[in-house]
């Protein structure tokens, strides 16, 4: 039903004017062949206005009132169509923009219509058609008259981005380029929409073929050192990160990303040459950032005792650094200092007391050495509290159960972490030592045959 009397004052000086574009074939030297009946004017009035408030189906329920009365109308139609696309109701919008060509072929807004409604569909054939009759019907604003398109193609983008519908985005990210052929920004935003939807190959070419167009753009040749590295192709990103680096050499972020890329393609001497380097003339919190870095690369080697040494210069430059504190935790409890590395994890924690590796790590050590199970289990537990579906921290739990004597809710936890690290589907995913653990505690139960990496994958 049509609510009425919102523009009754309105409709005679509208009418009298011709306002509402109803009438397209009026002629400078005289009146229009086609006369608009008052009472389509007033709806098309009333529906333009719910069109422009947002009421796109209280809009097209008005468009269509109003065609009963004017059914020669193509702006109507072509309204009425419309508003049909925007409401969802796509195959409802195809018969009403079809007669509004058919009521006026030159009319270029009917054709702009169907190219949105075409790329509602996917449609990018049938969309480039509907743009190339539009432009060739009025062509002094072809600019212009893209721009609903793009911004109709883009809401679809942001619409199967926010349901992390990869797959659809990316293929309306495809129909926008079409509107804008060589758009650097559109280009680099469909790489990471394909990234998004694991087709991270054609995510890296798309980024390739950008950056010998435009070998300058940063953001670009971060994404594509980031994919890189997402497919353990750590020798493709360094160039790329090097780069980055020697475009802003007093960034730390650059020198740790490369030093970081360097040590996973196991190039440790070049790694380490980056963060002397990275160091010249820096102090503060970037000093202890990078001691930090070097104290991880060192752990990465098997050098805890080297480790302690570069740690203990992060967290002397800067004691509220806590990756610092954790790290340093990490050396010293390799080192066998298993008091000192308590202390280092208990400071962590007392600068985030959310720290999950931190609380896991002091827990599972004190479980794994028989001591203070209380605190173990307490300490775990609040780990879990942070990531509940960790498979280590489970097993963490479990093992921390076990020594407590509490063996059947400890199968019940090493089960679920186990079932957890399988679900990972990775390779080395299920850790050997979780097995081990729930080998020990059906021992103790008397239940069934122990578990091996082959019987439980």
């Amino acid at each position: 039903m049509i609510r009425t009397g919102r523009f009754a004052f309105l409709v005679l000086p509208l009418a009298l004017a011709g306002c509402g574009g109803l009438a397209r074939t009026q002629t400078e030297a005289g009146p229009p062949k086609h006369y608009a009946d008052p009472r389509a004017i007033y709806l098309f009035l009333y529906a333009w206005d719910s069109e422009r408030s947002g009421e796109m189906e209280q809009a097209a329920a008005a468009y269509q009132e109003a065609a009963r009365y004017d059914p020669s109308s193509a702006v109507l139609q072509a309204h009425l169509g419309h508003a049909l696309v925007s409401s969802g109701k796509l195959a409802e919008a195809q018969a009403p923009l079809r007669e509004a060509v058919r009521l006026d072929p030159a009319y270029a807004d009917a054709h702009k219509f169907l190219a949105i409604l075409a790329l509602a569909e996917n449609d990018t054939k049938g969309a480039a058609t509907e743009i190339a009759e539009m432009q060739r019907l009025s062509p002094e604003g072809p600019v212009s008259g893209l721009d609903p398109l793009k911004e109709a193609q883009l809401a679809q983008v942001s619409q199967h981005v926010a349901a992390h519908n990869w797959k659809a985005a990316v293929a309306a990210q495809e129909s926008l380029l079409q509107l804008m052929p060589g758009d650097s920004d559109a280009e680099k935003t469909l790489a990471l929409l394909c990234r998004q939807s694991g087709d991270t190959q054609r995510a890296a070419a798309l980024l390739e073929k950008l950056l010998r167009a435009r070998p300058d753009d940063a953001e670009a040749r971060g994404w594509l050192a980031g994919i890189y590295l997402d497919r353990s192709r750590p020798d493709d990103a360094i160039p790329h990160l090097r780069a980055l680096w020697a475009a802003n050499p007093k960034s730390v972020k650059a020198a740790w990303d490369l030093a970081s890329a360097q040590a996973k393609g196991g190039h440790y001497p070049e790694a380490h040459a980056t963060v002397a380097t990275a160091l010249t003339g820096v102090s503060g919190d970037d000093a202890s950032l990078l001691w930090t870095l070097k104290g991880m690369l060192l752990l990465e080697e098997k050098r805890p005792a080297d480790a302690v040494e570069a740690l203990s210069k992060g967290v002397a430059l800067q004691p509220h650094n806590e990756v610092a504190q954790f790290q340093l935790g990490v050396a010293l409890d390799k080192t066998g200092d298993t008091a000192a590395a308590a202390r280092a994890f208990y400071r962590t924690l007392d600068l985030d007391p959310k720290h999950a590796q931190a609380a896991n790590y002091l827990g599972y050590s004190l479980a794994d050495r028989n001591e203070n199970l209380p605190e173990a289990e307490r300490l775990i537990r609040l780990a879990l509290a942070e990531e509940p579906d960790n498979g280590a921290y489970l097993d963490s739990l479990g093992w921390a159960l076990y020594r407590e004597g509490k063996l059947a809710e400890a199968r019940t936890v090493l089960e679920r972490g186990l079932e957890r690290m399988k679900a990972d589907g990775s390779p080395g995913a299920v850790d050997p030592v979780v097995l081990q653990h729930l080998n020990e505690v059906n021992r103790k139960l008397g239940l069934g045959e122990p578990e091996t990496i082959h019987s439980r994958p």
